[in-house]
């Protein structure tokens, strides 16, 4: 470098021989001894007495210093070599060479300071890169969190909605239920009712069939007089013909028809006996009269306001079956349309269940609560319907087997009073013997 631009480096200052330095290198030698423990500033700069060396950096440091070193080795004129600059350019020269480590070493520290800004700068912009990301993922969270929030909402007002219908729907029902309840009611009122005319139709009924009794017991009696005068007209014929020419004959055909009639007779008794009238044939004929006599006489025309009576209650009574059957239709109406209400609870309930377990609000389970204390006062009133049809079944069923039975009876007692009209009309008259 010394070869050059002619800077002197410390090789050829010791290699000069100078004039003694007393007065020139003095002050500079001292200010460099005095700066050499003193070359770091505040801030972290190298300062050779009054020369800042943080100036010396880049590719032209080494020339400047050496330039300044130079300066420093160059004096008035040159002298002949003195022991005590030879110290003090030895002394130089070691300051030079820890000058240029020190530069080196500002040198390192400041490529790694390069370094470390560099590594700071790229952090940093990562640092950013990733702040917006970041940003731009929080915004995009944000807008999802968003548009959650709103689906919630949505969801939430359906679910509303959907309670205020249930709400709406379950007040329907319950005042649909009420209503039939009511119905019921006035349903249960009227069977009672029909129940209690059909307790007096019965009533009538028997007394009807105990005056038809009676009436019977009147014919029966008629039949039992019919029957002696029949008697003592044979027994007259028989006295009459007894003396004439011809009597053997006539007393086997009187005794042939009073055989006859006989049977007759027994064959009448035998059907009174079923039908409940005491046999008068094996009493003395005078005991028959008078329990005859005291027995009044029946009209035809009073058989037949009976069998018309008869007829009638027959009528009364298809009625009574045709209401009955009207009653139990209607019954099963209400009944079908009580299963389609509890179908259409059960389904409700269903939904409620299902809105319950998606939302688990404290609306729906109060809703869900009150519609379990709905079912159960449903199921009680159901119980209690229930007990309330069966009692009407067997009452119905009841009066179904008395009205049966009736009509039997009725039945059998029209037949015996044909019977005994037939009797009256074939066998009540006889043709009078000629004087």
């Amino acid at each position: 470098m010394s070869s050059r631009d002619g800077t002197p480096t410390p090789t050829t200052i010791r290699q000069v021989v100078r004039a003694p330095m007393a007065p020139v290198w003095g002050p500079e030698v001292l200010a460099l001894k005095a700066n050499r423990h003193s070359c770091e500033s505040t801030d972290g700069s190298f300062v050779v007495g009054t020369e800042d060396l943080s100036s010396f950096e880049g590719e032209e440091s080494d020339e400047k210093l050496l330039a300044l070193l130079g300066d420093l080795a160059l004096g008035a004129e040159e002298v002949e070599e003195d022991p005590a600059a030879r110290v003090l350019l030895d002394e130089c020269g070691a300051l030079w060479e820890e000058v240029h480590m020190e530069a080196e070493a500002q040198r390192e520290m400041q490529c790694r300071l390069r370094r470390e800004l560099q590594h700071l700068q790229d952090r940093s912009h990562w640092q950013h890169a990733e702040s917006g990301a970041f940003l731009q993922r929080l915004s995009v969270a944000r807008e999802a969190l968003a548009d959650k929030i709103r689906e919630a909402s949505d969801e939430n007002e359906a679910l509303r909605q959907r309670l205020r219908r249930h709400h709406t729907e379950e007040e329907r029902l319950r005042c649909g239920l009420a209503e039939d309840l009511r119905c019921l009611d006035a349903r249960a009122a009227e069977l009672r009712a029909a129940i209690f005319e059909t307790g007096q139709s019965q009533a009538e009924l028997v007394e009807r069939l105990r005056a038809v009794t009676n009436t019977q017991a009147h014919l029966q009696a008629e039949l039992q007089q019919e029957r002696v005068k029949t008697w003592r007209q044979s027994t007259d014929v028989v006295m009459a013909f007894a003396g004439g020419k011809d009597g053997g004959r006539e007393l086997e055909r009187e005794e042939a028809e009073r055989l006859l009639l006989e049977s007759q007779l027994t064959e009448v008794a035998s059907r009174a006996a079923a039908a409940g009238i005491p046999r008068l044939c094996d009493e003395e004929p005078e005991v028959a009269e008078a329990v005859l006599a005291a027995a009044d006489t029946v009209p035809f025309s009073t058989l037949q306001g009976q069998l018309d009576s008869f007829e009638e209650l027959r009528g009364a009574l298809e009625a009574l079956e045709g209401s009955c059957a009207l009653s139990t239709a209607q019954q099963k109406e209400e009944e079908e349309k009580l299963g389609a209400e509890q179908l259409e609870l059960s389904r409700l309930a269903e939904e409620m269940a299902t809105a319950e377990a998606a939302a688990q609000g404290p609306e729906l389970d109060q809703a869900s609560s009150l519609v379990s204390v709905l079912c159960g006062e449903l199921q009680s009133e159901q119980a209690v319907l229930r007990q309330e049809r069966e009692a009407a079944a067997r009452r119905r069923e009841l009066f179904r087997s008395q009205v049966e039975q009736k009509r039997r009876e009725l039945a059998r007692l029209q037949d015996l009073n044909d019977k005994l009209v037939e009797d009256l009309n074939s066998k009540g008259c006889f043709k009078q013997r000629k004087p």
